[in-house]
């Protein structure tokens, strides 16, 4: 049954709660019903939208040590046609690839933005129990528990180049007065024992969030906890914030003489650059090892112009793009990682892949507090260790000398 209104939503559920105590499954199996239906209805409804999202990870190496920080990475997550896609922030380009290619090392899940809840209430897969009334928070809430089994089950647990379909379970909490989820759980806890993974848990919880001209709910915030089968555990803790509508759009601004010439002379001229091309950037802002996050932006320019055979292929003050792929802080050091992916200058622009040949050196700080990780294969990531006793960022106008790779086909 469609209510039309949240005043008849809340008396339908008190009533089915009352009903509940009386009638047993059969108001249960009602309550469920409009439940899955309102949230079915918010998961249909919603327009095409992205969302930043940063994830902090962190693990520990036995049930009796503490979860130490690892890294944290921030992405741009879009829902485009019921798929979920990611980006680079600031890259302006979605694609539809694991978590893993976009991070290195640690644990990474999808999923939790969209597809878990398009399962549990929008498919005939789970079964469902009701669990009655608790209190979550402080507040009121129903809560459900529901299992999809093996044969029905599209969840694949990923562990290196090992990979199986799982069963798993969980429950759910909604408002007893508005019908909306709280808290969606899910838990596998029979993956195959090849994939060294004993228990893997995932709470997401829900708010009402503005995208385009209404309100819908979306994922607040995902925990994920890993248990590994010699109790070791790997935690990812994901915030989503400056959500919105996914729209293309042109504009075009005549009062600003500048943008108005760069839109005249049109998009940048795609060039390659050949392999062995070595070039010296300095960065134009500083990388405070505090505050930087795997994702963040890096911009660079070149200190000289880089020449092959007399001719300058990249002219002095090009501007280089790039970002951080690495910030994990261990103590009293830090492994950073930086990629430069692109240049542009004179309306051109190039892609690039690179090796870190040099870094450095910062004044007033001795050469053994900064030393290059070497490259054992062309990833175009250039990572260094920074002693963070002696070195608190990498300052503006930091000096580094790339060389070009041969790019991959």
């Amino acid at each position: 049954m469609q209510w039309t209104t949240a005043r008849k939503q809340a008396i339908s559920l008190r009533y089915g709660l009352l009903a509940l105590n009386v009638f047993g499954a059969y108001a249960a199996t009602d309550v469920l019903s409009q439940i899955r239906e309102k949230m079915a209805g918010n998961l249909a409804q919603v327009p095409n939208y992205t969302c930043t999202e940063t994830i902090e990870r962190s693990e520990k190496q036995s049930p009796r040590k503490k979860f130490q920080p690892l890294d944290k990475v921030r992405l741009e997550v879009a829902l485009v046609g019921g798929r979920e896609l990611l980006s680079w922030p600031g890259a302006g380009k979605f694609e539809e690839r694991d978590l893993g290619d976009f991070v290195s090392g640690g644990t990474t899940a999808s999923g939790d933005y969209a597809l878990h809840a398009q399962t549990i209430f929008r498919t005939n897969k789970p079964t469902f129990r009701a669990a009655g009334e608790e209190n979550l928070d402080g507040k009121r809430a129903v809560r459900f528990e529901y299992d999809v089994v093996l044969a029905k089950s599209e969840f694949l647990v990923r562990t290196g180049d090992k990979e199986a379909r799982v069963p798993y379970h969980g429950s759910f909490w909604a408002d007893p007065a508005t019908l909306d989820l709280i808290r969606l759980d899910i838990l596998v806890d029979a993956a195959p024992r090849e994939l060294d993974v004993a228990r893997a848990s995932t709470e997401i919880r829900y708010r009402q969030v503005k995208v385009g001209q209404s309100d819908f709910l979306l994922p607040r915030v995902v925990d994920l906890v890993l248990q590994r089968n010699d109790g070791g555990e790997r935690r990812n803790r994901t915030e989503f914030a400056d959500c919105r509508q996914y729209v293309g759009e042109s504009v075009i601004i005549f009062d600003d003489p500048d943008l108005a010439a760069g839109i005249l002379k049109g998009p940048p001229q795609e060039i390659e650059l050949p392999a062995g091309l070595e070039f010296e950037t300095q960065l134009t802002g500083a990388i405070n090892f505090k505050t930087a996050v795997v994702g963040d932006p890096v911009n660079a320019r070149a200190q000289g112009a880089a020449k092959k055979d007399g001719k300058i292929l990249i002219p002095k003050g090009a501007v280089f793009h790039g970002r951080i792929r690495q910030m994990l802080q261990h103590g009293d050091y830090a492994l950073v990682g930086i990629e430069i992916f692109e240049v542009e200058f004179e309306n051109k622009k190039a892609a690039l892949l690179c090796q870190l040949r040099s870094a450095g050196p910062i004044p007033g700080v001795g050469t053994r507090s900064l030393s290059l990780v070497p490259q054992t294969e062309p990833n175009g990531i250039g990572a260094m260790i920074a002693q963070t006793v002696r070195i608190g960022m990498l300052p503006n106008g930091f000096r580094m000398i790339w060389s070009t790779l041969p790019k991959s086909k």
